[in-house]
């Protein structure tokens, strides 16, 4: 009898995506995470549709999360460039990780520009699945997009003590921005959820400014992004700039 198999397995664009975030996820005490099919798929949907589409520099829409109901976390990146030697996908973790040093291991919590780095290195979740597009060039600037989900869902409000550990080493690859990051033409946006903790009678209004707020809704917000601007940590978690919503002019 022969019993045939089939290994989840990442997609050409995003190769490495899963071991880069568990080189960082080993730093940061955290179990490996595994890639799941299911979970890119779902990702991968989000990704090809109408909705992601019109988030690409000329078609004059905005980019909403789309977690499933709260089932998943997911952190979004939007790049012009990768790394030397990278897949947009592990450019895309690189960009996240960016924000560790904005992080306050002695108070644990809620932060605006630091929601994707707490989510790659989230002790609970166990599972990613990432999906990729490549928008249309425009005015000479090809944007990708990155969009991972993650099951269980991080950045749960009054976790972060518990599921964001202090680095084992200060020798990490944090890879930097290269010089072409500053161009006017490159653009760099990195986006996350964050997961309320279970308050099934709370809902967050939509503010201007994040707030942490205990809910199981969230309402997505609005920020307006130049396509000529840099912003490696444009948002944090869920209703943080940029978080639910980016609008791409």
């Amino acid at each position: 009898m022969v019993i045939s198999s089939c290994v989840a397995q990442e997609p050409p664009e995003l190769k490495g995506i899963t071991a880069r975030h568990n080189y960082f996820r080993k730093i940061f005490q955290a179990p490996p995470i595994e890639w799941d099919d299911s979970v890119a798929n779902a990702a991968q949907s989000f990704t090809d549709s109408a909705a992601v589409l019109a988030a690409c520099p000329g078609q004059g829409g905005t980019f909403q999360h789309n977690t499933d109901g709260g089932k998943y976390g997911q952190n979004f990146a939007g790049s012009s460039f990768t790394y030397p030697n990278q897949t947009i996908g592990e450019t895309a973790v690189d960009l996240w990780m960016l924000e560790e040093k904005h992080y306050n291991f002695q108070d644990p919590g809620f932060s605006d520009s630091t929601g994707h780095f707490t989510q790659v290195v989230w002790i609970a979740s166990t599972k990613l699945g990432c999906g990729y597009r490549k928008c249309p060039t425009y005015n000479g600037l090809t944007l990708q997009f990155v969009i991972c989900n993650y099951l269980p869902p991080g950045n749960v409000i009054g976790e972060f003590a518990q599921n964001v550990k202090p680095p084992i080493t200060n020798n990490i690859d944090f890879t930097s921005l290269p010089s072409a990051a500053v161009s006017p033409t490159t653009t760099v946006l990195p986006t996350t959820t964050v997961t309320p903790q279970t308050t099934p009678s709370a809902t967050v209004a939509p503010t201007a400014t994040p707030t942490a707020v205990p809910s199981r809704t969230a309402v997505p917000t609005t920020t307006t992004v130049p396509v000529s601007t840099i912003i490696p940590y444009s948002s944090g978690p869920l209703l943080s700039r940029c978080n639910c919503t980016c609008e791409l002019s």
